[in-house]
């Protein structure tokens, strides 16, 4: 299932996830599932500067051999569409997909994305998804303007109120995109104690300020992704 993160104030927007793909086999018998292995590292955060946008995803992210990432990457990334067109083209494809899964396999799938960018008057806007078993949830598609608080998705949630938000409001960018990284990194420490493997691999974060700059990270690494 993973865990992702999202805060964002009047400076910045910043969000991250672990990267652990849980890869499963079928058992064509009962419908059930075990897990057969993991690769951690699948890159569930993304950006793209030219178009001053970055995202992340957890819930489904494969079945049948199909990538998610792959296709709503490919819809991100399309010049000359609007957000609002690409998101709801996005849950479209997410509304048949979760719902396909829930009714062959009768167990929740559930999809959620979190989108940070500038709008077209050059406010940050951030957009919140989810789908879940052919239906968006209460918390939709919302928009936002401000967050008074993180919001988190995938497991652990409880973990999101050990963010600081006092440093994720510092002046230095540095500091909140460490301090993300630490959220992320408490979550696959408790995941781990708990005899649990939702959840681990490397941490990317990423962060949008109003200026449109966007800085990355990989487990608190200056890189490029």
């Amino acid at each position: 299932m993973s865990f992702n993160c999202i805060y964002m104030n009047d400076s910045r927007i910043v969000m991250g996830s672990d990267s652990r793909e849980t890869q499963y086999n079928d058992r064509c018998d009962s419908g059930e599932s075990f897990t057969n292995q993991y690769n951690d590292n699948y890159q569930k955060t993304f950006v793209n500067e030219k178009l001053k946008l970055i995202w992340s995803m957890t819930g489904l992210i494969k079945f049948k051999n199909i990538d998610y990432p792959t296709i709503i990457n490919s819809i991100m990334n399309m010049s000359g569409a609007s957000i609002e067109d690409k998101l709801s083209l996005i849950i479209n494809i997410m509304k048949y997909s979760t719902n396909q899964i829930n009714l062959e396999k009768n167990w929740d799938s559930i999809f959620d994305l979190f989108v940070g960018t500038i709008d077209s008057v050059g406010n940050l806007t951030s957009y919140i998804i989810e789908v879940k078993n052919g239906e968006q949830t209460n918390c939709g598609k919302e928009k936002y303007s401000h967050m008074e608080k993180p919001i988190c998705s995938g497991v652990h949630l409880e973990c999101v109120n050990c963010l600081d938000i006092n440093a994720m409001s510092n002046h230095d960018e540095n500091i909140a995109m460490k301090e993300m990284t630490n959220l992320i990194k408490a979550v696959i420490s408790k995941d781990s104690k708990e005899g649990l493997s939702s959840v681990g691999g490397n941490i990317y974060v990423a962060s949008i300020n109003k200026s449109g700059e966007i800085n990355k990270t990989i487990n608190n690494d200056n890189v490029s992704f």
